[in-house]
């Protein structure tokens, strides 16, 4: 929530060229958290951590494991964790059944919870991030209106299905949420092409690149705490974008550019993750560095209007 922990999966080299789950902070720089079975070839992918940094889930082995650092990290089941609760107790995700696939919400005291899928021709569903307390959730499911549509679910109303936007083919995708639940984010195809989305319960989903087209693209993938900043993607700002209800999408890259940040030679392509400090907002992502690798990068921007082109 401070912005201090990152966590992700970074490429190191050697047979297959295999991933790692990774905890980065300034001081520490990336550590490399192993994996589960011991083998040969390590292969794990970090997928979130708690608001104070201390629990990382992901996936390891065809499991999900959830790491501490007294704890290290152990195998929570053959499942895939996609997300994890601001308070570190909840993690969600997907396991396969006789069905097919499944949401599933897994917590320390019970266990793994199957929330099943949306009625439809196909059974298959994810449950993408949770709510602060872990009561709210957000993800996808196929469902009966022939197509995929973003969920949200509680625990008292259970799975919901929110629809898409007009037009295209019937499909959406929700990616995360805000810490009370109120305010979710993914991405949509309509018929001006692939748009990101918000969804609140007194808007309901609603395009948050209106000004696109069927030759631009834009997703949303992280969402500020209080639901007011999203990050993602968008084609017609050219990379990385910051989305607020008063400016729009914004370039990450020329927000930065403005405030006399050197960036000669990189290229910020997408951003994944938001949080608001007292003393700004920080955003991390992905991007080609100078020398065309790929390289996760962090921004760090003062808490005063962006510039919009």
């Amino acid at each position: 929530a401070d912005g201090r922990v990152v966590v992700g999966s970074s490429s190191f080299g050697g047979l297959n060229d295999p991933m790692q789950a990774f905890v980065w902070t300034a001081a520490g720089g990336m550590v490399g958290l192993g994996d589960l079975d011991g083998g040969f070839i390590v292969h794990s992918l970090g997928r979130g951590v708690s608001a104070d940094g201390s629990v990382v889930v992901g996936n390891a082995s065809e499991h999900s494991f959830r790491w501490t650092t007294a704890t290290g990290m152990q195998d929570i089941g053959q499942w895939g964790a996609m997300g994890i609760s601001a308070d570190g107790n909840v993690v969600v995700g997907w396991q396969e059944s006789a069905q097919g696939r499944s949401a599933v919400r897994w917590t320390l005291a019970g266990g793994i919870q199957d929330l099943g899928a949306l009625p439809g021709s196909n059974f298959d569903a994810f449950a993408a991030d949770a709510s602060l307390d872990g009561n709210v959730l957000v993800g996808q499911s196929w469902s009966g209106r022939a197509g995929v549509e973003p969920i949200r679910w509680t625990r008292t109303s259970g799975m919901v299905g929110l629809g898409d936007l007009a037009g295209g083919s019937f499909y959406a995708l929700g990616f995360a949420l805000s810490d009370d639940g109120g305010v979710l984010v993914g991405e949509a195809v309509s018929d001006l092409g692939l748009e990101a989305w918000r969804w609140t319960p007194q808007g309901g989903l609603e395009s948050l690149d209106p000004l696109g087209s069927a030759l631009f693209v834009s997703t949303a993938y992280g969402i500020s705490a209080d639901g007011e900043f999203v990050v993602g993607y968008s084609q017609r700002v050219g990379g990385a974008a910051l989305w607020t209800e008063r400016g729009g999408f914004r370039s990450i890259q020329e927000i930065l550019l403005h405030f006399g940040v050197d960036l000669a030679g990189w290229q910020l392509w997408i951003a994944v993750a938001i949080t608001r400090t007292p003393t700004g907002t920080v955003i991390v992502g992905y991007g080609g560095d100078p020398l065309g690798r790929t390289q996760a990068w962090i921004a760090r921007l003062p808490d005063v209007p962006y510039p919009h082109r």
